[in-house]
């Protein structure tokens, strides 16, 4: 269970993930194999490549289940990332959830100069609104794209943004 935590498992929210009082007897093991490190306050895997290695053991029905607990904790907690949130929605198969945080992380990436992740975010939230996407969302990815120079995604947003507009009666934007 500690893989589907991309960086580092603590304890607390392992334990309310697996909803159990103690870590499961898979991370334990992992623990005595060498490829969790506990550092006292958390277990990291020693390398991402066995992270993913024990992340794609897990079947997709549980990594969603794990990943939709974690999600309704740190919600609650309200003391998580934005990107972190929309990670474990998008894992945990939670599109309203998806639909609510990822322009939200996306604006606070571009806030804090983080452009790629920007860019990706704004992408997720255009996917996720489909032919909802509104303009002003539509014309904010494709700057996060013009900024990393994802050009051709950067046009194609900003032509389906003018349209919208246009459909609108708008002609000065």
């Amino acid at each position: 269970a500690a893989a589907i935590f991309p960086r580092h498992a603590d304890p607390k929210h392992l334990t309310l993930v697996l909803q159990t009082h103690e870590i499961d007897e898979s991370s334990e093991a992992c623990v005595d194999q060498g490829f969790l490190v506990p550092d006292g306050r958390a277990y990291a895997f020693r390398h991402v490549l066995s992270r993913l290695a024990v992340l794609s053991g897990i079947k997709a029905v549980r990594r969603r289940t794990l990943n939709g607990r974690l999600l309704e904790h740190l919600l609650v907690e309200g003391e998580t990332t934005l990107s972190r949130l929309l990670y474990h929605a998008r894992e945990a198969g939670n599109d309203d959830e998806v639909r609510r945080l990822s322009a939200e992380a996306a604006e606070d990436a571009l806030r804090l100069g983080a452009h790629r992740e920007a860019r990706d975010y704004f992408r997720v939230a255009v996917e996720a609104r489909g032919p909802e996407a509104t303009a002003d969302l539509l014309e904010q990815a494709a700057y996060a794209s013009y900024l990393v120079g994802v050009d051709p995604d950067a046009i194609e947003f900003q032509n389906r943004a003018l349209a919208i507009y246009e459909s609108e009666g708008d002609w000065l934007r």
